[in-house]
């Protein structure tokens, strides 16, 4: 069976404009490329991204949604360090303790994320409960603006409606529970 002329043009056609049209093809996705690698890396670097969600899965599996309870304004962010959990874990239960419980236009919840797989595999092996739900998987904008201000030391106070307020530093050496929790109260 021969191909007859007019049943190979077709083919021909098409790898003819495949050929010239391969470079600027080959621009437009080296270009859109960059601007992903861009657009990325501002994510990363990012003081300043807010919380859409503070949602995830929290350890115990269930999925963790921030209670909308009416008298809670704002939310402390947290982020555990599995190589600094056990003190991390002293430090905000501390801090939940202390945590101002009223008036009602003050009140702050506490949520953590751990920064890892280690970090919720070592929270699991633990025999007592926290004062505070910990987020094991988190969305991930929050998850990296979170990351993002722990690199600096810091955590986040969110309040309602996921409009992040400011960040506070909390692992500089010396700083005292007490003066950290009126220091977010504000």
């Amino acid at each position: 069976m021969t191909m007859h002329w007019k049943e190979s043009i077709v083919p021909c056609v098409l790898c003819v404009a495949l050929a010239v049209a391969a470079p600027t093809l080959k621009k437009q996705h080296d270009r859109a490329k960059r601007a992903l690698a861009i657009v990325r890396g501002q994510v990363k670097r990012s003081p300043t991204l807010g919380f859409p969600s503070l949602g995830g899965i929290e350890l115990n599996g269930k999925v963790f949604a921030p209670v909308s309870d009416a008298a809670v304004n704002r939310t402390l962010v947290c982020r555990l360090r599995t190589s600094s959990l056990t003190q991390d874990i002293t430090w905000l239960s501390d801090v939940a303790k202390e945590l101002p419980k009223e008036p009602k236009d003050k009140i702050i919840d506490l949520v953590a994320y751990c920064d890892g797989p280690e970090c919720s595999q070592a929270l699991r092996a633990r025999p007592v409960a926290l004062p505070f739900p910990v987020v094991t998987h988190g969305e991930v904008v929050a998850s990296q603006a979170l990351a993002n201000a722990d690199e600096r030391g810091e955590c986040m106070l969110v309040e309602k409606g996921f409009k992040t307020v400011r960040a506070a530093s909390w692992r500089k050496p010396g700083v005292r529970t007490e003066d950290f929790v009126k220091e977010i109260a504000k």
